[in-house]
């Protein structure tokens, strides 16, 4: 039987090796994604339609990047600067007009950023999708038929495999 000071000891290792462990889990990113946050993202160097890049987002296990505040926002346009090129992210509004959704969780877009004049489906062109632009002061709305890179995003943690 065990006394209580040998209990307690082992309560608090087993306690203490949790904590360790979530921390761990919660930062790891595969290789070749950055963490920022409690997410984890991929910068796609291959061009894609909207379409696509969403469903390779998918094969990660992950999503086209939802922007949710301003950091996450600075976070990612810094990257996008850096890379000076255009990357999709998971907005649209395709199925209502003018009703933007971050389309992997379904859910309104609350925070907003959008570039001055945007979003304007330019010439009446079925600018549907959402993408960010290196130096634009905001986010653009763009057909979603174009190709161009992307921005996969994964907030779950993923296994050890070591």
């Amino acid at each position: 039987m065990f006394s209580f000071a040998v209990y307690s000891v082992f309560l608090v290792e087993i306690i203490l090796g949790f904590q360790e462990f979530g921390a761990k889990r919660a930062i790891q990113c595969r290789h070749g994604w950055i963490q920022n946050g409690s997410s984890c993202y991929h910068f796609g160097t291959d061009r894609e339609t909207w379409l696509d890049a969403e469903l390779i987002c998918e094969r990660f296990g992950a999503f086209l990047a939802e922007i949710d505040d301003p950091v996450e926002n600075d976070f990612l346009q810094r990257q996008v600067d850096s890379r000076k090129v255009n990357f999709w992210v998971g907005g649209a509004d395709t199925e209502n007009e003018a009703e933007w959704m971050w389309m992997s969780s379904q859910r309104p877009i609350q925070y907003t950023h959008w570039a001055p004049g945007e979003p304007n489906s330019y010439h009446n062109s079925d600018e549907n999708c959402m993408d960010l632009r290196p130096r634009q002061a905001g986010w653009n709305d763009e057909r979603c038929s174009l190709v161009q890179q992307y921005v996969c995003e994964n907030n779950e943690p993923i296994p050890d495999l070591g």
